[in-house]
């Protein structure tokens, strides 16, 4: 699943590779083949989680049926982001995509 997201306040190129969940500054740095700006994996304590109060404030009203948060282990220690997908319908596919890897990890 890769999807084009905005992380934060950036436009970027996210994917699920196995169990992890990493992301690109853009669909060019991917496709260049450097490495992921960002990780977490979708093992352990990891999830869906839902937008923070602070994050709903910060969105259009519009935004809201399109964002989806994740939680696990970054590279260094437990991060949590929210991503805004460009439809309703690719949130729909990321989260069964989420869902799908941390259920693999339980086998």
């Amino acid at each position: 699943h890769g999807p084009s997201q905005t992380i934060g306040r950036l436009l970027a190129f996210g994917l699920i590779q196995g169990c992890r969940f990493l992301w690109w500054d853009s669909v060019h740095d991917f496709d260049e083949g450097g490495g992921a700006v960002g990780q977490i994996s979708l093992q352990g304590h990891a999830g869906l989680a839902t937008p923070s109060p602070l994050e709903i404030k910060s969105m259009k009203q519009d935004d809201l049926s399109r964002v989806v948060a994740i939680f696990g282990r970054g590279r260094n220690f437990q991060e949590r982001i929210a991503i805004l997908c460009e439809s309703k319908g690719e949130r729909s596919r990321f989260v069964e995509a989420v869902l799908t890897a941390i259920e693999e990890k339980a086998d």
